[in-house]
């Protein structure tokens, strides 16, 4: 995945909403890599898992479990958790932008009512 569609999650909003299911990208920053943090030139892909775990995606580190992301009562994580656990100099984080338009659907669909034709 390619680092120019996703958004740095210090741009995104304390508010904002992110739903299981959401991807993000790492990737080394030079003090990072002057600590010995090491990221692949192409960066690290998480998907964000129901229970929370940012899960690597990644060849050779799949399965890799980054932290675990505090939904309480709610079906997401809001961006000020997701700066709070994620934001750090060794390294830079991204988010899809798409994940923007699945938020609004999921809280368009949450907000319906439900019947059975």
């Amino acid at each position: 995945m390619e680092k120019k569609f996703f958004t740095n999650i210090k741009d995104i909003s304390d508010d904002d909403k992110v739903y299981r299911g959401a991807t993000f990208l790492f990737f080394s920053t030079p003090k990072g890599l002057e600590c010995g943090v090491f990221i692949p030139d192409d960066g690290l892909t998480y998907i964000l898992a129901s229970n929370g775990f940012l899960v690597c995606l990644s060849i050779g580190e799949e399965g890799n479990i980054t932290c675990q992301l505090d939904f309480g009562e709610k079906p997401y994580a809001i961006g000020k958790e997701i700066k709070r656990m994620l934001l750090c100099d060794l390294h830079d984080v991204y988010i899809s932008p798409k994940m923007k338009y699945s938020i609004e659907l999921n809280e368009y669909m949450l907000n319906q009512p439900f019947t059975l034709t």
